[in-house]
């Protein structure tokens, strides 16, 4: 049974010396597998093979990465925002619709029910923004413009949550998505710092 079930999981992708990103593949690899009945796809760096956190994207199958219609709209709506006028970070289109471990589906899985459910993101981020009062929209992959009077380059927040404080002030909360990557000691020190 278990060589049966791990030849339709498909490549597992070795990560040594971190056992957590590991088990994480293989979560995702049976989620594939399991649930949205997928064949494994394309490897993100190597042409020509194939692993098991990632799914073949077509215009059919595109919504798979996402749990709810909602989350899936909120990142169309970026890609299409980004269409008619690119600003902001950058939207890999395929990690996007197709790779299972990818921060930015897991931002729109999150934060994409709660941008189109005010109501909703008002209770919820009123209990975890110390000042937090009314929002005002959820942006995704955002970053200041013109970029050169900030950052000077194309980082961007994975979601940048724009409210009213108590006070009403407007005020933003930049966060940072992720399944798998950890930020270096040093990283985090730099983080503190600015």
């Amino acid at each position: 049974m278990k060589i049966e079930f791990l030849s339709l999981l498909g490549k597992v992708s070795q990560d040594p010396g971190n056992e957590f990103r590991h088990k994480f593949r293989i979560h995702q690899g049976w989620w594939r597998t399991a649930v949205l009945l997928e064949e494994p796809g394309p490897h993100p760096q190597w042409n020509g093979k194939f692993i098991c956190n990632t799914i073949n994207v077509s215009e059919e199958n595109k919504r798979k990465n996402f749990l709810a219609l909602v989350a899936f709209n909120a990142a169309e709506e970026v890609i299409g925002a980004r269409k008619e006028k690119p600003s902001g970070g950058i939207v890999q289109e395929s990690r996007l619709w197709g790779n299972l471990l990818s921060s930015q589906p897991l931002c729109s899985n999150f934060w994409g029910p709660l941008k189109y459910n005010h109501s909703l993101a008002n209770a919820y981020l009123s209990q975890v923004i110390p000042d937090f009062g009314t929002l005002i929209e959820i942006h995704f992959e955002w970053a200041p413009q013109p970029k050169e009077d900030y950052t000077d380059d194309n980082s961007a927040f994975d979601v940048m949550i724009e409210y009213l404080d108590r006070k009403q002030r407007r005020a933003i909360c930049g966060l940072e998505c992720k399944y798998t990557d950890s930020l270096s000691t040093s990283q985090i020190e730099l983080e503190r710092r600015t």
